[in-house]
């Protein structure tokens, strides 16, 4: 994982042992997008991320020949309460923010730690 400011993450994790999935994560307003326009979805991300190091550039420049691109929100419902009756609401949907926060958070303590050794 690796932290930018303005609330950009990106990460990169193991599949199937010999290929890698991207994460590449901003915070933003609601955008307006065509959802079937590909390239307009990579350029907004290659916009966010200008000049975030890491591993980032690499990342942006697989994108167009990448044949699982998958671009979309990740959203949190604000409700008054997490209930009504019998039905509940869990998981992603009421701790997204929680675990956003965390990933930016333990990328923040790695670089403490190293700065202290």
């Amino acid at each position: 994982m690796h932290g930018a400011p303005g609330g950009l993450v990106a990460g990169i994790r193991p599949e199937n042992g010999h290929t890698a999935k991207a994460i590449l994560s901003f915070t933003s307003p609601l955008l307006e997008y065509d959802r079937r326009d590909v390239p307009a979805q990579q350029e907004i991300l290659r916009a966010k991320f200008a000049g975030v190091g890491w591993l980032v550039p690499q990342f942006l420049a697989a994108m167009p020949a990448a044949a699982d691109f998958y671009f979309d929100s990740l959203s949190q419902v604000h409700m008054p309460q997490w209930y009504r009756g019998r039905t509940v609401l869990l998981g992603d949907a009421r701790i997204l923010r929680l675990a956003a926060g965390r990933a930016r958070y333990r990328d923040g303590a790695r670089r403490r730690l190293r700065a202290r050794r």
